[in-house]
């Protein structure tokens, strides 16, 4: 929220349940491989996952 970002589905840029956020997010358990995942590709393993896209509101 501080940096007006907002989660959406990657196909429909609808907003997603609380349940996709929370899957989005444990890849973070694996920190360097998502932060070499990010470097490399431009999107989170998380959001591959969760089938989400981070947009500017």
């Amino acid at each position: 929220m501080t940096m007006r970002l907002k989660v959406v589905d990657a196909e429909t840029k609808a907003p997603v349940s609380a349940g996709r956020r929370i899957l989005r997010n444990i890849p973070w358990l694996l920190n360097w491989i998502e932060i070499f995942a990010f470097i490399i590709t431009r999107k989170r393993i998380g959001d591959r996952i969760a089938k989400t896209d981070v947009i500017a509101k």
